[in-house]
């Protein structure tokens, strides 16, 4: 556990370092960046229908038609066109994935918390605060979808990154 803790740590610092990024990115320039990420997102589902289609088609060649590939292809094009001709629609969802990062990143610091506290380690109590602290922003995040949701990504980079720095010392 000690080891994926460290992993989780590093993974931390780099997404805590693109996090501030990104955040003064949308500050500065949030519709440019906005309309690059969409293209991005729609077009890497764009990629992945057509890589289903012609799985789809390969299949169907050696008798083994699966038609989860043809349906997901659809959809995944068209979820991609969608996105791509509403930029819009990204910087809706932004929050709420981010919310669900938060969360599912703070049962991790939960769990670990738990296990600091077994082996008697004193930084068990500031894991699980910063944790618990961690999983709230992640809701409010969530259910108050525009509260910030450009500056929000500076201010988690920033806050993942003291807290990190927190835990390691």
């Amino acid at each position: 556990m000690e080891r994926i803790m460290k992993s989780l740590v590093k993974s931390s610092y780099i997404t805590s370092s693109i996090l501030i990024l990104l955040g003064l990115v949308l500050v500065v320039k949030s519709e440019e960046t906005l309309k690059v990420i969409s293209y991005l997102v729609g077009g890497v589902l764009i990629t992945l229908g057509i890589v289903a289609f012609i799985k789809f088609f390969k299949n169907s060649e050696k008798n083994i038609p699966d038609n989860f590939d043809i349906i997901y292809g659809i959809v995944t094009i068209v979820f991609g066109i969608f996105i791509i001709i509403n930029p819009k629609l990204v910087a809706s969802i932004i929050p709420f994935v981010l919310g669900a990062w938060i969360l599912f990143k703070s049962a991790f610091k939960v769990a670990y918390g738990f296990e600091l506290k077994g082996k008697n380690n004193p930084i068990w109590k500031t894991t699980l605060i910063t944790s618990g602290i961690s999983a709230l922003v992640g809701i409010i995040n969530s259910i108050y979808a525009y509260w910030s949701s450009f500056n929000s990504l500076w201010y988690y980079g920033y806050y993942f990154n003291i807290s990190i720095k927190k835990e390691c010392s």
